[in-house]
């Protein structure tokens, strides 16, 4: 069966459907002028087994449209079959990125390994692969050759274009044989290691290597195990940003470290770090990611200090254990915060508002949070977040007479119509 969706081009198989009938019915399809297919440049097979005869046909519809994005989806193959698409791939279109998941895992041999070399692709995604440690099952000499070949160093950088990489949900028995890949990949800008076991000796290692990248703007390492190692590698490549004479870091994802106490035992040092981060860095860090680490009241000192001065644009801490006293800690630290936009505290253990005063902030847009309807000043943070720039300046103005915003606030509750803010916080400054 065929699909066409704006520039994507989907094929996957119906039950039972033979090869000969698929494909004939997928080249009716694709003669037709009717469908544009000179803006399609992205192919998703989906179920396919990856045969000779299949191949060869899917050699001929890459000679006639130069896709830059292909994505294997629940593909199944052989190392050889899989390698001979990939010579197709090779010869005959631009590609830039190349997506496949777990189902072709125990496909990539290093001849697969080096053709993809040669391509200069901008992304590559292979999710849920499952990488094993050299020496776990007995191998003839020129088997163990042939496997160094992957866990050495490239002899052609995969590659030095490589822009992206998404290691979703891979697995390694040997971390090392990563390490001398990443270091080559000179050119890359986001990495995502998310849901792959990594402990905390592992993201050390790696985020060690991956400080060497000066163009690196984007590392998310969700759900894994870092510890105090993994946070003291953290914290240098925060500070070695500062030095970094082109780029640095900007978006840090560190949520759901499933381990006990997970970073909330390591907060001071990360947030000297932030704080040195934000205060000479040129492009400091703008995301930051700490869901799910049980992050208690007490953790929130040191981060209340450094958000003083921090340049965060967006930070989540939901799903911690973050009380009422936490909100206090945190409006202090936001009181004189000129950056922050967007903070997300959903699904914490506070369930009033009223310690959270954001009145005079001028930079915060948006607070994600999850109370009680009934709960004191709920409304009052959606309405101080729902004035732009603009008003907020008007608010902070030295004019406006002191306890005028808790009365425009109570006459705008009353309407529910936050546009009359800025009409009587003006009104007031004329009285």
């Amino acid at each position: 069966m065929l699909v066409i969706r704006g520039n994507k081009l989907t094929l996957f198989p119906l039950r039972d459907e033979t090869l000969e009938s698929f494909w004939r019915d997928t080249e009716d399809v694709l003669a037709s002028s009717q469908y544009g297919l000179e803006v399609i440049n992205e192919l998703e097979l989906s179920c396919l087994h990856l045969s000779d005869k299949m191949t060869d046909k899917l050699g001929e519809l890459l000679q006639q449209h130069a896709f830059t994005k292909i994505s294997l989806q629940s593909c199944t193959a052989t190392p050889p079959l899989l390698e001979y698409f990939l010579k197709q791939v090779q010869s005959c279109c631009q590609l830039q990125c190349l997506e496949s998941n777990g189902t072709l895992s125990d496909c990539w041999s290093p001849s697969s390994m080096q053709i993809l070399e040669e391509i200069p692709l901008k992304a590559l995604r292979l999710l849920g692969m499952c990488f094993p440690q050299v020496g776990d099952v007995e191998m003839t000499n020129a088997a163990e050759t042939e496997l160094s070949e992957v866990t050495s160093t490239p002899k052609q950088p995969l590659h030095e274009e490589l822009q992206e990489l998404d290691l979703t949900g891979c697995q390694w028995e040997q971390i090392e044989s990563l390490l001398p890949f990443l270091k080559s990949c000179t050119s890359l800008q986001k990495v995502s290691f998310k849901c792959c076991r990594l402990g905390d000796d592992d993201i050390a290692q790696i985020l060690s290597t991956l400080g060497s990248l000066e163009r690196l703007r984007t590392i998310d390492l969700g759900v894994n195990q870092c510890g105090p190692n993994g946070i003291q590698a953290v914290a240098c490549l925060l500070e070695e940003s500062v030095s970094s004479s082109s780029s640095s870091l900007q978006f840090l994802d560190l949520s759901y470290q499933v381990v006990p106490g997970g970073v909330a035992f390591h907060f001071e040092r990360l947030a000297q770090a932030l704080l040195s981060n934000a205060k000479c860095c040129k492009t400091p860090l703008k995301v930051l990611r700490l869901a799910g680490n049980q992050i208690r009241d007490a953790e929130l000192t040191s981060l209340a200090m450094a958000l003083e001065h921090c340049r965060l644009e967006r930070l989540d801490l939901s799903t911690n254990c973050i009380s009422n006293q936490g909100l206090g800690l945190l409006s202090q630290g936001l009181a004189r915060n000129q950056h922050l936009k967007t903070l997300n505290l959903r699904n914490n253990d506070f369930c009033s508002l009223s310690m959270f005063n954001i009145e005079h902030n001028v930079s915060l847009h948006q607070v994600q949070h999850v109370c009680p309807p009934s709960c004191p000043n709920s409304q009052w943070v959606e309405y101080v977040c729902k004035l732009n720039r603009g008003g907020r300046i008007i608010l902070k103005a030295t004019n406006v007479p002191q306890g005028l915003w808790p009365t425009v606030l109570a006459r705008c509750c009353q309407q529910n119509n936050s546009d009359a803010m800025y009409y009587l916080l003006q009104q007031g400054q004329h009285r």
